[in-house]
């Protein structure tokens, strides 16, 4: 398959997931997946502005764990004081629609 036709197979893939992409286009599941991974950058292409205050919890803190993960891979974990006073819900949403934008 032509190198553009993998790079559109591949950003399709880290929005609605590689499975879903693999099969909606009949390509090989294993292949996408290892081009998906290879061409995922260490650190996030966007990011979540969080308004201050944003009390986060310290190491050790009796708060709950927070771990968001969309289609693509992409993983925010936060440790939450043990009362938060974060818009969880929001942060899902900012998390889960950043690469719809």
């Amino acid at each position: 398959m032509p190198e553009p036709l993998w790079e559109a197979a591949i950003a399709l893939a880290e929005t609605e997931g590689v499975y879903r992409t693999a099969r909606a286009l009949s390509l090989n599941y294993q292949s996408l997946r290892t081009r998906v991974a290879e061409g995922s950058p260490a650190v996030p292409r966007g990011f979540v502005e969080l308004p201050p205050p944003f009390p986060l919890a310290t190491p050790g803190s009796s708060g709950p764990v927070l771990e968001l993960v969309d289609r693509g891979g992409a993983k925010l974990t936060i440790r939450l004081p043990a009362e938060p006073t974060v818009d969880v819900e929001q942060l899902a949403v900012c998390l889960l629609q950043r690469g719809r934008r």
